[in-house]
């Protein structure tokens, strides 16, 4: 009997000790996880909810444009109409590159033409961005007559060359004059406008030349035919030409 007893209150004792697990008391450890659970998941959701319940605010960028740069000074923003204008594409040829240099023009000739040749010379002169060579004019005293000729005739855009009865068949400098201009020519690209033979009057083209297409300069409207060419000519230099006289 003593035995008996002594069991039932160790057993009492360890029950007391050791609480079960699964009582409704929820003091046990899995009771609690459990609630903590519970709670975490009801947190999550209805903070899901919140959320949901939201409007959704996206965010808003601002552009930059030439005109409110933040980087730039009021002096150095462009006005409303310059940010708005296209941008102008980039030519480097010399087809689209203005310039503001004249047309420069070599007259070649023999001495017995120099009356009509002079002429032309400051009929030339008188055109806007048109600078003429004429040897009585741009030589100076003291000066290599042929290094000045020949530096003329290569760096000229056209040369005229202008024959008559007697510089046709007269043997000099004129044909020395005619030979710095064809080496000249052969140096420019194909289909460019560079020798230009003028007539004086009546007679026959030298063969050299027959090859361009020739002005009767004793004819009328003789002069607007030329600066028709050369206006073709000052075109693709990107030069600009005034009003003939």
């Amino acid at each position: 009997m003593k035995t008996k007893a002594t069991s039932r209150k160790r057993t009492a004792k360890k029950e007391h000790v050791l609480p079960n697990a699964n009582t409704s008391s929820g003091s046990g450890l899995s009771g609690l996880s459990g609630r903590l659970g519970d709670m975490d998941m009801r947190t999550v959701m209805e903070n899901v909810r919140k959320a949901e319940s939201q409007p959704v605010i996206w965010p808003t960028f601002t552009s930059v444009s030439p005109g409110n740069h933040p980087n730039l000074n009021p002096k150095q923003q462009p006005s409303r109409a310059e940010s708005q204008m296209p941008e102008t594409p980039n030519r480097n040829s010399t087809l689209f590159t203005q310039s503001s240099r004249p047309l420069r023009i070599f007259l070649c000739h023999s001495a017995g033409d120099k009356p009509t040749v002079r002429d032309l010379y400051h009929r030339l002169k008188t055109d806007n961005n048109i600078d003429p060579w004429f040897d009585e004019e741009k030589l100076l005293p003291g000066q290599d007559f042929n290094l000045e000729i020949t530096k003329a005739v290569h760096s000229s855009d056209i040369v005229l060359v202008c024959i008559s009865r007697a510089s046709v068949n007269k043997a000099g400098y004129v044909q020395k004059e005619l030979k710095y201009a064809l080496d000249a020519a052969d140096e420019q690209p194909e289909g460019t406008i560079f020798i230009i033979p003028i007539k004086l009057e009546e007679c026959e083209v030298p063969d050299r030349l027959r090859r361009w297409q020739w002005i009767d300069f004793f004819k009328e409207h003789s002069y607007d035919l030329l600066m028709r060419s050369l206006r073709h000519r000052a075109k693709t230099l990107g030069i600009t030409l005034g009003t003939t006289t």
